[in-house]
């Protein structure tokens, strides 16, 4: 029973994988603030070293972003719908946008104010399974930059994203180690994504991103729609912080939900409804939101790939 409730709150947090906070650092501390563009001041004249062309990270940390505080309506992600909502708004099934850390507003986040009951249910226990599902090699995930000219200010770079194999060392800080080598998983398909880099921060177009999950024994991939990474990209291989934030279809996770055969139909049932109150994007004519908003923070460390 207790794993079961596990899964299901889980499940009805979004039943993803894969964004930025720490547990044991608390990918609290992968603040959106830290992977934004700044314009202006010591960013702005930045210099740097000739680039590689081409450089690789691993998906070191993994955590869903939350509300910064409960009803505090401030939590970090993306305006995917390119408007500004408030409560009431019948274009988004009545759900108000919330507002960025750094006072963006428009931010369409809706998993974000559903985190925090997630984590009174598991005592936080969330980010610690995905976290865990990283950490023994379950969920490795590689982000390939190429084409780069600038590292410091490229307008068009290609992103590849790609599952990797392997058995990662972890540090003492509880997370995958950098400059580790992986091995290109095959048989699953890579995702490439356009982007551009602006004082050292990484931001890809939107796309559709295949995202894998691996919580307890179950195993699956979720399509996160009009998908966006932002990921500010430090000096000499420090760590990179950032934020990916897209839409989960409500019909395509119940199907998901229903090829798991041991949590039952009651339990099923439940996790629908609860997504489908939070729903906010994707408006059908009968005025039924068919997806749900949602941003993960990253913590990405540099890796190497066999391809």
């Amino acid at each position: 029973m207790k794993r079961r409730a596990l899964f299901s709150a889980i499940a009805l947090a979004v039943g993803i994988t894969a964004g930025c906070a720490p547990a044991p650092t608390p990918v609290s501390d992968v603040d959106g603030g830290d992977a934004s563009v700044t314009e202006g001041g010591a960013d702005a004249r930045l210099v740097c070293p000739p680039p590689s062309q081409r450089v690789s990270y691993v998906f070191a940390r993994l955590a869903f972003v939350r509300e910064t505080m409960m009803g505090s309506e401030i939590a970090d992600g993306f305006n995917l719908d390119n408007r500004v909502s408030q409560l009431g708004d019948t274009r988004t099934c009545r759900a108000g946008d919330l507002t960025s850390p750094t006072g963006e507003p428009g931010i369409d986040n809706q998993l974000a104010r559903l985190m925090p009951t997630v984590d009174m249910m598991t005592g936080g226990a969330v980010d610690g399974a995905i976290q865990g599902a990283i950490n023994n090699g379950q969920l490795l995930v590689v982000i390939t930059i190429s084409d780069i000219d600038d590292m410091c200010n490229d307008d068009s770079v290609t992103i590849k994203v790609q599952r990797v194999d392997g058995m990662p060392t972890v540090g003492s800080d509880m997370a995958v180690d950098p400059g580790q080598t992986f091995d290109l998983q095959r048989m699953t398909p890579i995702t490439e994504l356009r982007g551009s880099i602006t004082n050292r921060t990484l931001l890809t177009e939107p796309a559709t991103l295949p995202l894998p999950v691996a919580i307890l024994d179950e195993q699956f991939t979720v399509k996160f729609y009009d998908s966006r990474m932002r990921i500010r990209l430090e000096q000499d291989g420090a760590d990179g912080l950032g934020i990916i934030g897209g839409a989960i279809s409500l019909s395509e996770f119940a199907e998901i939900l229903r090829n798991i055969e041991n949590i039952p139909e009651s339990l099923k049932m439940q996790v629908n409804s609860g997504l489908t109150i939070f729903a906010d994007l994707d408006r059908d004519a009968m005025g039924r939101c068919q997806k749900i908003s949602g941003a993960l923070r990253m913590m990405v460390r540099p890796a190497f790939v066999l391809e």
